[in-house]
C-alpha cells in the first residue's frame, strides 16, 4: 500500500485575495497617517498664529498710545518664520475706544489669514476733581 503524500498549501488564488486584502488595509492606514500629519501642521500653524496676533494686540495695548485709525502692517519673527500681520484700527461709537482687527498670514501674498484676532484699546481720559 502506498502512501501518497499530500502537500498542503496556499493556492494562487488565496495569496492573491490575501495581498488584495492586505493592500487594501495598508492604504487605509497611510491615508489616515497622511491626513493626522497635514492636520498637525495645520494646527500648529494656526496656533503660532494666534500667538502672533496676540503678541501684536498686547504690544498696542501695553504701549499706552491711543492708535490712529486706519491699516498697519508688520511682520513678526516667531518659531523661525516669519509672520505677516495687518492691524485695523476701526472707530468705535465711544470716542476713547477703538476696535483692533489683527489678520496674520503665513506669507504676505496669501489670500486668507491663517488666524484673526479682535480686541479694544482705550484712551486714558485724565479726570479732575473740583
Amino acid at each position: 500500500m502506498s502512501h501518497r503524500s499530500r502537500q498542503r498549501g496556499f493556492t494562487l488564488l488565496e495569496v492573491m485575495v490575501a495581498l488584495a486584502v492586505l493592500a487594501i488595509g495598508m492604504s487605509a492606514l497611510i491615508k489616515a497617517s497622511s491626513s493626522a500629519t497635514a492636520n498637525t501642521a495645520y494646527l500648529n500653524e494656526r496656533t503660532l498664529a494666534s500667538w502672533v496676533a496676540s503678541n501684536v494686540l498686547t504690544e498696542l495695548q501695553l504701549s499706552g498710545q491711543f492708535p490712529a485709525l486706519g491699516d498697519k502692517r508688520g511682520t513678526t519673527l516667531m518659531a523661525n518664520h516669519e509672520w505677516h500681520w495687518q492691524m485695523k484700527v476701526i472707530k468705535t461709537e465711544l470716542p476713547t475706544m477703538h476696535k483692533v482687527e489683527v489678520a496674520v498670514r503665513s506669507r504676505e501674498e496669501s489670500e486668507r489669514p491663517v488666524s484673526t484676532l479682535t480686541g479694544f484699546v482705550g484712551k486714558s481720559v485724565t479726570q479732575t476733581t473740583p
